[in-house]
């Protein structure tokens, strides 16, 4: 019965790690791509593939 509550505990706080890290990682994403120029450059430039 201990593991799990344990399971469901660890469980619950990794979701909430990771939606507070998602949330984190939108707010400062929009502030960085709100030049859509820079947006279509910034795609174009991950899109290459060197050899």
């Amino acid at each position: 019965m201990r593991n799990h509550v344990l399971a469901a505990s660890f469980s619950m706080l990794s979701l909430l790690a990771l939606m507070g890290d998602t949330d984190s990682k939108t707010d400062s994403s929009f502030v960085m791509d709100s030049d859509p120029r820079r947006c279509m450059r910034h795609h174009y430039v991950d899109s290459i593939s060197h050899p």
